[in-house]
């Protein structure tokens, strides 16, 4: 019987009862994979013996090899349980569409930079061998980011490409010559900032890691909440220096320890300003730095981390007949 990827080399036809012998050979980049009907037994997979004593049918089935090369690039081997264990370069021969696994082994002290499979990351590949095909893996000497957080506030750190996430996960290796960007985020009773070690500044910390270790670290401080209230029956807004505080809109923003906050009621139209709940009457209030430590026995302080809020409050009145009604009490 023809086969495509085979041939039967068959005895000529004999009388009944005679034994035929049948002898399948794989054509050019095909393999014999066995007989079915009237062959199968035992001994020699590719022979099959066939006694003539009625119409017998034989099929032998031929299966298409490709051949599948690994390339390795670097300090590391990779295996396979097709027959692939190579350091540099070496191949197996499998079935057409075969779905082969490769395993790749760091040497002590590198990492799996690349696969050229665009599929294929960390160190297993999964690969269909469709045609013959060649699967390159790079390794390169690791390089270990080591991040530390400073400072009396909370926050974390992560990177892109993914991997630091401090908080939990604080070091990790990357490869030698990666670049890896850093962003710290604070927590709601912190500021950043800064950083130092392989990064300044307060932006995100963008560093091209070298063999062994890069340090970096991030600075939190506890921020202190300012409050503005307005009272009254009048309207008006309060603006501060430092920006930030523009109360219509925004009557909350944080300060860092030691700033010297000035703070300014504007009235509107119709509506006088009559007091702060200091009792000063100056449409200008300083709050001095002294007052931004949780030392000082007006501020509380919430286990040592939360914001310390320091209120105050202005009072806005409705000018009517030359005076100011429902004043601040």
């Amino acid at each position: 019987m023809p086969s495509t990827f085979g041939t039967f080399l068959p005895v000529p036809q004999t009388m009944p009862s005679a034994v035929v012998a049948l002898d399948a050979v794989a054509g050019p980049g095909s393999r014999f994979a066995g007989w079915s009907g009237a062959c199968g037994g035992e001994g020699d997979p590719a022979a099959c013996q066939v006694t003539m004593d009625a119409p017998r049918t034989v099929e032998a089935t031929f299966v298409a090899q490709q051949i599948l090369t690994v390339a390795v690039t670097g300090n590391g081997r990779v295996t396979s349980p097709v027959g692939i264990d190579c350091g540099f370069l070496c191949a197996a021969v499998v079935d057409r569409d075969q779905l082969v696994t490769l395993v790749a082994v760091p040497d002590a002290g590198h990492t799996v930079a690349s696969w050229t499979e665009p599929s294929c990351s960390g160190t297993t590949c999964e690969v269909v061998v469709d045609a013959d095909r060649t699967v390159g893996v790079t390794f390169a000497p690791v390089a270990t980011l080591e991040v530390a957080r400073t400072g009396t506030g909370t926050g974390t750190v992560t990177s892109a490409p993914a991997g630091i996430n401090c908080g939990a996960t604080c070091a990790t290796t990357f490869t030698v010559g990666q670049t890896v960007t850093l962003t710290a985020t604070p927590g709601p009773s912190a500021v950043f900032t800064g950083w130092s070690g392989a990064c300044t500044g307060t932006g995100p910390c963008t560093v091209t890691l070298a063999a062994g270790t890069t340090a970096v670290s991030a600075n939190f401080t506890q921020a202190f909440r300012l409050t503005v209230s307005r009272l009254g029956n009048g309207t008006g807004g309060v603006t501060a220096t430092p920006g930030g505080l523009d109360c219509g809109a925004t009557c909350t923003e944080t300060y860092l320890p030691g700033t010297v906050v000035t703070l300014t009621a504007t009235p509107t139209a119709g509506s006088l300003f009559t007091r702060w709940d200091d009792l000063s009457t100056s449409p200008t209030r300083v709050l001095p730095s002294t007052r931004w430590t949780s030392s000082k026995p007006q501020l509380k302080v919430f286990n040592g981390r939360a914001p310390v809020v320091i209120g105050a409050a202005v009072a806005f009145g409705v000018i009517e007949r030359g005076g100011v009604e429902n004043v601040f009490r």
